[in-house]
């Protein structure tokens, strides 16, 4: 598939009904140079999530946790915000009579 700003450069330089760009200029189009993903550390998540820094500061058999088992564990968990949204709905039905 190609990336919306590549096609949106090929269309724009290249009319419909050509046969459009080679394989090399579609490359040079990309920006590759200092392009790196950053992923999230498992604190980031966990903040992201509502929960306090040390959190998943857990030792498992005597060690701290590998961070696959933190990301893991985030991924299984439910954000605090979105849980107590959940319960002001319930808590407002339970009060409505419903």
């Amino acid at each position: 598939m190609v990336p919306e700003i590549v096609s949106q450069a090929m269309s724009a330089k290249w009319a419909k009904g050509s046969s459009g760009p080679s394989g090399d200029e579609v490359a040079n189009m990309i920006p590759t140079q200092n392009m790196a993903v950053r992923r999230l550390t498992p604190t980031e998540c966990a903040r992201l999530q509502g929960f306090p820094d040390d959190y998943l500061d857990i030792i498992h058999r005597g060690k701290p946790a590998a961070d696959g088992n933190k990301y893991k564990a985030l991924g299984n968990s439910f954000a605090t915000t979105v849980v107590a949204w959940i319960g002001r709905q319930i808590e407002k039905a339970v009060e409505g009579g419903l």
